[in-house]
């Protein structure tokens, strides 16, 4: 069976971007191990527009039987069009999709031509959704997806998240590594690099947050981890990672044997990750300095505690501040992210994220809050009346979330917008402090100010 993976851009409105897809690669791994021809379509990375989509898929008609459209939620009024494009000249063809876009996943089986919505992680299901064509199976003994049937709208038992350690290496061979690896994912080096995990789940219930790995932590064993550094390395010139797991150090043990292979197996790399403040310990930081990690991002959110606690964060302020002294003294750059508008911000709460940044002076573009489906801000908004239509309003998520999309603050939106970005503006204030940083690698600060200027340029720009 030949399978076509596709890559849409992240909303129809945002359609460039050269981020490896990670999770394209797992899916396309898992198929090439069930013996399928399996062929990559990143219209994100090139830029395809819509014109030259359709020609392809006209050009390749009766060549695929089976189509994965991966993506996030922003992605789906293109998914949307997609599917009626593979349809068109593949009617017979299956489509599933897979990704944060399925916390749609209802709204989309009743408003595409997409065939199965994949709940979660995607690697056993696809591999299910092949044999179950191959062998003309009925879908819906196939767990952990959604179905149409006669007119409904069905789920399919549920069964436990898999063993990360029984999927391969992502299946690099099908892309361009190059297009990917020399393009920087967060930190701005002049090496290439490439993105990873060690693990998936987040245990927490932060308000704003879906969890599209569950909450379940599993991790990898370390093995197999140094062997895929190992593998990047010498197949594209790695030298550096960044870590993708939503909490890199939630488990000081799993972090201290992985720094401690890295050593030992004298891998030169470096890395960022990203970590809570309240499962930051010394020691580990500097080992975790010793083995390569540079940067270290946070999801501090806000300087409020009022805020922190309305997010259900379970942080204190004061224990972020310490986390971030630490995380410096073990010589990292320490950057955090902060979103400014959830219910219940007033203009006090955001003058006291303002403090918070002048006196720790974290690099961060503030984002505004966006409910989406799936997280507990979007059952709650729908709750109250906020969020009506739900094909509506999910339909109105292509902006990026520097813009605002909806506010829930008692704020007027135009003063909400000017204190944002007025809080961007400061990002410019900090660069001082990140050349004492970064005083050590000339080229990194380079990199990292060419960045900063023109991120502040473009934020200028989209505002006059």
């Amino acid at each position: 069976m030949q399978v076509l993976l596709i890559n849409p851009p992240l909303s129809t409105a945002c359609p460039t971007g050269g981020v490896y897809p990670m999770g394209m690669g797992y899916i396309g791994a898992m198929l090439k191990k069930a013996q399928c021809g399996v062929d990559v379509f990143d219209i994100r990375l090139n830029k395809y527009d819509k014109l030259f989509v359709a020609d392809f898929l006209k050009k390749n008609q009766g060549k695929y039987g089976l189509f994965g459209i991966s993506g996030m939620v922003t992605a789906y009024n293109y998914g949307k069009w997609v599917s009626q494009e593979i349809k068109k000249y593949n009617p017979g063809a299956v489509i599933v999709a897979g990704g944060s876009i399925c916390t749609a996943g209802e709204l989309l089986l009743r408003n595409s031509e997409i065939d199965i919505i994949c709940i979660g992680e995607g690697e056993k299901v696809i591999v299910d959704i092949v044999e179950a064509i191959r062998f003309n199976k009925d879908f819906i003994t196939i767990p952990n997806i959604l179905i149409k049937r006669d007119g409904d709208i069905t789920y399919t038992k549920k069964e436990t998240p898999i063993d990360i350690n029984s999927v391969p290496f992502p299946a690099w061979e099908l892309f361009d590594m190059g297009q990917y690896t020399n393009t920087p994912y967060i930190v701005p080096v002049d090496t290439p690099s490439i993105t990873m995990i060690t693990e998936r789940g987040c245990p927490f219930e932060c308000s704003f947050c879906y969890r599209n790995f569950g909450r379940k932590l599993r991790h990898r064993d370390t093995k197999s981890v140094i062997e895929e550094i190992k593998t990047v390395i010498d197949r594209f010139g790695i030298g550096h990672i960044d870590f993708l797991d939503e909490i890199f150090n939630v488990n000081p043990k799993q972090v201290i044997d992985l720094c401690e292979n890295i050593i030992r197996e004298d891998i030169k790399v470096t890395w960022r990750c990203i970590g809570r403040t309240d499962f930051v310990d010394r020691d580990v930081l500097q080992l975790m300095y010793e083995a390569g990690c540079r940067w270290i991002g946070y999801g501090i959110e806000s300087g409020s505690q009022k805020m922190l606690d309305r997010m259900n964060k379970r942080q204190k302020i004061g224990d972020i501040e310490n986390s971030i002294k630490l995380s410096r003294e073990a010589g990292m750059i320490v950057t955090g992210t902060f979103i400014i508008g959830m219910p219940e911000e007033t203009e006090e709460t955001i003058q006291e994220s303002r403090d918070f940044l002048r006196r720790n002076k974290i690099f961060n573009i503030p984002f505004f809050p966006v409910p989406y489906p799936g997280t507990i801000l979007y059952d709650e908004c729908k709750e109250k009346g906020i969020i009506g239509n739900d094909e509506s309003y999910v339909a109105s998520l292509e902006k990026d979330a520097t813009e605002l999309i909806i506010n829930l603050t008692e704020i007027p939106d135009s003063r909400l917008i000017e204190l944002r970005n007025s809080l961007s503006d400061e990002f410019k204030e900090f660069i001082p402090s990140m050349k004492l940083a970064m005083k050590e690698d000339k080229a990194i600060l380079k990199n990292v100010l060419n960045r900063v200027t023109s991120k502040i340029k473009e934020i200028t720009a989209k505002r006059t």
